[in-house]
């Protein structure tokens, strides 16, 4: 199975800290949008790397591996 893919909407630079203190990849920097991609490692179950995200300052949503719509 493949890592999974996370998309965290973050203001300060803790969450980049965190990335890197659990070994996660980041993917892409959304910088207009505040907002980073990355890839967790294969064996974080989803509960926990959401749950370890929610809790880094700075953090306002973690979305799961999905899509993200900004204007229908």
């Amino acid at each position: 199975m493949s890592s999974r893919k996370r998309i965290l909407y973050f203001g300060d630079k803790a969450l980049m800290k965190a990335i890197e203190k659990k070994d996660c990849v980041i993917l892409n920097e959304h910088k207009n949008l505040n907002r980073v991609t990355i890839k967790t490692p294969q064996d974080w179950d989803i509960e926990k790397a959401v749950a370890y995200f929610n809790k880094v300052k700075g953090v306002t949503a973690v979305n799961r591996n999905g899509i993200s719509l900004l204007n229908r």
